[in-house]
C-alpha cells in the first residue's frame, strides 16, 4: 500500500479528492445516493504547521460599472409629452473587487522578495527602485479558476484528464492567449490590480484574514462548457 506524502493539508485534500473521483475502488448506493469510495488510504503531512485546510480566497465580489450617462437634446419626438433622455452613453467602465483573503504563514513570507498583501499596499503598485529609476504603476496580476469535473492530478503528479467545465477570470487579460493572465506592466491596458484598502487586524483568526478592496482597468472572463444541450 502506498503512503501519500504531502507538504500541507490543502495539497493532501485536493489530491485525495482527485483519487476518490477518478481512482475509486467501488461505488455504493446507501439510501439511493451513489457515492464513490476508496479504501485503505494513508497519508503523511511533512509540515505540521500546515495541518489545517488552507484556502487563500475565502470569498470575493467583482463589480462592473458601465457609468451610463443619459444625454438630453433639444428635439421633438412625436408626442411632446415624451421627456425621456435622447441618448444613453456608456463612459469608461470601472472594475472593482472585494475579497477576504487568508494571509500566508509567516515562515513563507520571511524573504524580502516574497509578495504579500501588506507589501502591495505599501508599494501602491509601483515597483521602481529606491533611486527612482524603473518607476511605473504596474499593480499585480490575478487569476481565479473555477473547475467542474476532473480535479487536480493523480498521486504521480500527472494530469488524470482535462477539465470539461471551467470559468477563468484574468486580471489583466491576455487577448492573444485564452484563459491566460498577462503579466502586469506599465501602460493603461497593461496594468493589474491596485489595492485601495486592506486593513490587517490582529485577532484570533487562524490564519489571519484580510478584507481587501482593489481596482483594475480591464479583465477577461472565459467560460468553457463542452455540453451543447442540457436536458
Amino acid at each position: 500500500m502506498n503512503i501519500n506524502v504531502f507538504e500541507n493539508f490543502t495539497e493532501c485534500y485536493l489530491s485525495l479528492a482527485s483519487q476518490v473521483f477518478n481512482e475509486y475502488d467501488f461505488i455504493c448506493e446507501p439510501r439511493g445516493q451513489a457515492i464513490r469510495e476508496k479504501l485503505g488510504v494513508k497519508f503523511t503531512i511533512t509540515n505540521p504547521r500546515h495541518r489545517i485546510p488552507y484556502v487563500r480566497v475565502r470569498n470575493f465580489s467583482i463589480s462592473i460599472n458601465n457609468n451610463v450617462e443619459p444625454r438630453y437634446y433639444i428635439e421633438r419626438r412625436g408626442d411632446s409629452r415624451v421627456r425621456g433622455p435622447s441618448d444613453i452613453v456608456e463612459m469608461r467602465r470601472e472594475y472593482t473587487m472585494t475579497a477576504t483573503i487568508a494571509l500566508p504563514d509567516s515562515e513563507a513570507s520571511a524573504t524580502g522578495t516574497t509578495a504579500s498583501l501588506f507589501k502591495e499596499l505599501m508599494l501602491e503598485g509601483d515597483y521602481g527602485l529606491a533611486d527612482g529609476t524603473s518607476a511605473g504603476m504596474k499593480g499585480f496580476a490575478i487569476q481565479l479558476v473555477f473547475n467542474k469535473g476532473t480535479v487536480m492530478t493523480g498521486v504521480t503528479g500527472v494530469a488524470i484528464g482535462s477539465v470539461d467545465h471551467k470559468i477563468t477570470i484574468d486580471i489583466p487579460t491576455d487577448d492573444a492567449t485564452p484563459y491566460s493572465t498577462a503579466a502586469a506592466a506599465t501602460g493603461l491596458n497593461n496594468q493589474g490590480a491596485f489595492l485601495t484598502e486592506a486593513p490587517h487586524p490582529i485577532d484570533g483568526s487562524n490564519p489571519f484574514e484580510v478584507s481587501a478592496s482593489m481596482i483594475f482597468r480591464n479583465m477577461g472572463i472565459t467560460i468553457v462548457d463542452n455540453v451543447g444541450l442540457y436536458p
